[in-house]
C-alpha cells in the first residue's frame, strides 16, 4: 500500500491531480486496506488514476473490487457516467458510510443519522437494561450512550432535530426505563445535562461534547502536525478569523469556540510555529489584522518572518506594530497553544469554562460528597429539584399537608453543626439520602403494587443498606471509634440538627437540639423537642426524639432510642 501511495503522490508528467489549497495538495487517504481518493472530476484525470491502479495491480497482483467501490460527485455534476465508465465503477452514490459515519459532498440531513438513532434505541431497549435501577440508567447513559454520541460528533454535525430525538429517548430511559411510553416527569432534560455543582447529574450535553471536541481539535491543529489541521489553515488561515459564508459547519463551530476560549489561552512564538501572521492573537493577545492589514501579509505564516531566532520584518509594517512584534519573545521548540499554562487542557476545565455562566448550587455538596452512594444520592437530587412529591411540593400544587422543616433545612442544620468534621457530615448526608430512597420506594410499592412493609422491616432494610455502603469507606474504622467513644460518654454535645444513630458497627448522632455548651451533672438541663420530618407523597417520615436508657442512668443524659436501631421511620398516611 505504501507503493500505491507513492504512485499517487508522484508529481511527474501526467500525474493524478488531487485537491489543493495554496501549497498543500491532497489526493488520497489510507486506512488499513481501505483507500479514499480525492481528485479533479475530469475524464483525463480519471484515466491517470486508472493507469496508476493498473500499474499497481500488475506489480503487486492487488486489484480494486468494483462491487465494493463507490463514486461521489459534486452536486449538479453532469459528466459522472463518463468517469464511471473509465474507472469501471458503476456505483454512484450521494453519500457513503465509512467506519459507521456518513460521508457526503452535500449537507447531511436527518435521514443520514438514522443508523445512530437505531443504535441508541437498540441499546436502550436491550433486555439487560430492563433490570437497571435509576442509578444504573444514569451510568448506562454516561458511559455507553455518551461515548457512542461522542464518536459520531467527531465526524459530522448532527442536525438539531436528531439531537432532540436522541435527548427525548434518553430522558425517557433515565426517568422511566422505557423509551416508548409517553409519561410526564417534573425535571427537564436541560436540568439533567449540567454539572453536579450546577444542579444537574453531570451527563454531557450535545453542546458540551461539541465544545470539548472543538477545543481538542484546535489544540491539535496548533501543537501537532496533522493533515486536517494543515488543510483548514491553508483554507481559512485561523480560527480567530471570521469565517466566510461558504465555510463548513465544522469550521464555523471551531471559530465560535476559539473566540470563546481566547481569554483562557495563550500563544507562544518559536522558529517553526505554524501561526498566522495576521489573524492569530499571538501579539499582546490580539491579531495583527485588528490594527494593521496588508494584502502582502495575507496567508503568510509567522515563521517566514523569523530568521536564526530573530525577527526579520518587511519594511511596509508600521513602526508601532513592528515595535510590539520586536518585543515579543521568540522561544525554543515547544507547544504553541496552552490553556492556563498547560499544552494539554483537562476535560473538567473545559467543562467548567463552558458552564461558567450557570449559577453554583450550594446543596450539591450534601448529595454528591465523597462517600455518597449513587443509588441514594439520585433520589436526594430529585427531591431537591422537586421531582419527588414531598410535602412542600404538594403544598405548591394546592394539596393540604402538615407543614414542617424541608429537606434543605435538614441538610443545612447538619452542615452547620460545629462539632462535626467532614467525615461525620458525609455519614449524616448518606443517612438522609438512604432514608429518602427507601421511603420513596415504600411509598410507590404501597400505592401502585399494594405491597406493605412494617416500619420495623423498613428500618432493618435501611440499616443493612447504610451499613453495606459505609463499611467500604476508607475511614470506616476511624468513624466506628469516634462514634463508639461519643455514645459511651454520659454527655452529649448538642449542636442543632437531627439525630440518626446506627448500631452494630457504628453509632452516629446528628443533633437537633439548640446550641448548648457542655453541661455538668449538677446543672439542670431540659429542652423541648420538635419533630423533624419529611413528607413523601401520601406518607410521612417522623424522626422522634426520646429518652435513651442505654447511655446513662443520669436523668440529664438524654438521647434517642429506637429499639436497637435508633432511627424511628414511621410511615403514616397524610391524605
Amino acid at each position: 500500500m505504501d507503493a500505491l501511495s507513492s504512485c499517487l503522490d508522484d508529481q511527474g508528467h501526467n500525474s493524478f491531480i488531487g485537491i489543493y489549497k495554496h501549497n498543500l495538495k491532497i489526493n488520497h487517504l489510507m486506512f488499513a486496506d481501505d483507500l479514499l481518493v480525492f481528485g479533479l472530476a475530469t475524464n483525463d484525470n480519471a484515466c491517470y488514476l486508472k493507469s496508476i491502479l493498473n500499474c499497481f495491480a500488475d506489480a503487486s497482483g492487488l486489484k480494486i473490487n468494483p462491487n465494493k467501490s463507490s463514486l461521489i460527485f459534486p452536486k449538479g455534476f453532469t459528466s459522472d457516467n463518463g468517469i464511471s465508465s473509465t474507472l469501471g465503477i458503476s456505483r454512484i452514490e450521494d453519500y457513503i458510510y465509512y467506519l459507521g459515519l456518513p460521508i457526503s459532498t452535500s449537507r447531511l440531513h436527518f435521514a443520514h443519522f438514522q443508523p445512530l438513532l437505531s443504535k441508541i434505541s437498540s441499546l436502550l431497549e436491550g433486555w439487560k437494561v430492563k433490570f437497571l435501577s435509576f442509578a444504573g440508567h444514569l451510568q448506562f447513559l454516561k458511559f455507553t450512550i455518551a461515548n457512542t454520541i461522542a464518536y459520531w460528533i467527531r465526524g459530522a454535525i448532527i442536525p438539531k432535530a436528531c439531537r432532540k430525538a436522541i435527548s427525548r429517548i434518553c430522558s425517557k430511559f433515565l426517568f422511566f426505563g422505557n423509551i416508548n411510553d409517553k409519561k410526564l416527569h417534573l425535571i427537564s432534560w436541560k436540568s439533567v445535562v449540567v454539572p453536579k455543582c450546577k444542579g444537574g447529574l453531570g451527563l454531557p450535553s450535545f453542546d458540551l461534547l461539541y465544545h470539548n471536541m472543538a477545543c481538542s481539535f484546535i489544540f491539535r491543529m496548533f501543537n501537532h502536525n496533522n493533515l486536517i489541521g494543515a488543510w483548514f489553515r491553508r483554507k481559512y488561515d485561523s480560527p480567530w478569523k471570521s469565517p466566510p459564508m461558504f465555510a463548513s459547519k465544522f469550521w464555523k463551530l471551531f471559530c465560535q469556540v476559539a473566540f470563546s476560549m481566547l481569554p483562557s489561552v495563550s500563544l507562544l512564538v518559536h522558529n517553526n510555529c505554524n501561526l498566522s501572521f495576521l489573524w492569530d492573537p499571538w501579539c499582546n493577545a490580539k491579531p495583527i489584522a485588528e490594527r494593521f492589514y496588508s494584502n502582502r501579509l495575507n496567508h503568510k505564516p509567522l515563521h517566514v518572518f523569523i530568521r536564526d531566532g530573530q525577527w526579520d520584518l518587511p519594511d511596509y509594517v508600521s513602526r508601532e506594530i513592528a515595535s510590539d512584534i520586536l518585543n515579543t519573545v521568540i522561544l525554543g521548540e515547544q507547544p504553541v497553544l496552552s490553556w492556563e499554562g498547560s499544552p494539554k487542557p483537562v476535560a473538567w476545565k473545559l467543562t467548567a469554562k463552558f458552564y461558567d455562566d450557570l449559577d453554583y448550587v450550594d446543596w450539591h455538596k450534601y448529595i454528591w460528597h465523597k462517600g455518597c452512594a449513587l443509588q441514594f444520592a439520585c433520589f436526594s437530587w430529585m427531591s431537591m429539584l422537586g421531582k419527588l412529591k414531598t410535602a412542600d411540593n404538594l403544598a405548591i400544587r394546592g394539596i393540604p399537608v402538615f407543614s414542617g422543616p424541608n429537606l434543605m433545612q435538614v441538610y443545612d442544620a447538619l452542615d452547620n453543626c460545629r462539632d462535626f468534621g467532614m467525615m461525620e457530615k458525609q455519614f449524616s448526608f448518606i443517612n438522609v439520602a438512604a432514608i429518602i430512597y427507601f421511603l420513596w420506594r415504600e411509598r410507590n410499592n404501597r400505592r401502585f403494587a399494594n405491597v406493605w412493609r412494617s416500619p420495623n422491616e423498613l428500618k432493618a432494610v435501611i440499616i443493612q443498606a447504610i451499613r453495606a455502603k459505609v463499611k467500604r469507606w476508607n475511614c470506616h474504622d476511624v468513624l466506628v471509634f469516634l462514634l463508639e467513644a461519643a455514645t459511651s460518654c454520659k454527655w452529649f454535645l448538642a449542636a442543632g440538627g437531627l439525630y440518626l444513630l446506627l448500631e452494630i458497627y457504628f453509632w452516629v448522632s446528628i443533633h437537633v437540639l439548640q446550641d448548648l455548651d457542655f453541661w455538668d451533672d449538677d446543672e439542670p438541663w431540659s429542652t423541648s423537642f420538635q419533630l423533624p420530618w419529611m413528607a413523601l407523597g401520601n406518607q410521612a417520615l417522623y424522626l422522634s426524639l426520646g429518652r435513651c436508657d442505654g447511655l446513662s442512668s443520669s436523668p440529664q443524659a438524654t438521647g434517642v432510642s429506637f429499639a436497637g436501631f435508633w432511627l424511628l421511620a414511621e410511615l403514616t398516611p397524610l391524605l
